[in-house]
């Protein structure tokens, strides 16, 4: 019989996992190679899809009333070396997005079509992408179309630094919160069985 400690446990944890899903998180890819540059950046964007605007344009600041709402970035290759390093949500300001047409968020971005010939993370105007980086901060910052540049400081060191293109945007593959709870329930199972033994 599960006592009260082990119901509260399961309430929380079953909690915890409801909350998360909330935020989906998605694997972000910039390459400088677009370029002819050695600077990369990959990160991890955490969105609440219900507020995402998926058929227009939107330009909003990084809060928990917005869609983005959670960045963890690292840069590599920049050729100014305070450039490179690891970035967080309190690095950067605003983000865009843009979209002709609805995407299938639970797959890839890149490439979907945006109508006209046109595809997620191409520069033809018909969809975007970026983020932009707070006045104190040494993360990139959009400059294009899906592009980045290294050391964005809010604009002022634009050109200074090297621009990457978002190659790839695609979700990340994790449990829904009743996996989580299963595995919780198995956990509290298996703590249960070694306390009989």
């Amino acid at each position: 019989m599960l006592n009260f400690r082990s119901l509260a446990f399961l309430g929380f944890a079953y909690a915890a996992a409801s909350a998360q899903a909330s935020l989906t998180y998605f694997d972000a890819v910039w390459q400088g190679s677009y370029y002819g540059n050695a600077a990369s950046a990959t990160g991890v964007i955490g969105i609440d899809l219900s507020l995402l605007v998926k058929d227009s344009f939107d330009f909003q600041n990084i809060s928990p009333a917005a869609a983005i709402q959670s960045i963890d970035m690292t840069v590599a290759g920049s050729t100014t070396a305070a450039f490179n390093g690891h970035f967080v949500t309190a690095d950067f300001d605003a983000y865009v997005t843009q979209f002709t047409l609805p995407i299938d968020t639970s797959v890839q971005w890149i490439g979907q079509d945006q109508g006209s010939g046109t595809t997620y993370g191409d520069d033809s105007g018909t969809s975007d992408f970026n983020l932009f980086v707070n006045a104190t901060s040494n993360a990139p910052s959009g400059v294009n179309f899906f592009d980045l540049e290294t050391g964005g400081v809010d604009g002022q060191n634009q050109g200074t630094g090297e621009q990457m293109r978002l190659v790839s945007f695609a979700p990340q593959a994790v449990p829904e919160p009743a996996s989580m709870a299963a595995l919780g329930f198995g956990a509290l199972a298996l703590i249960k069985r070694r306390k009989k033994a």
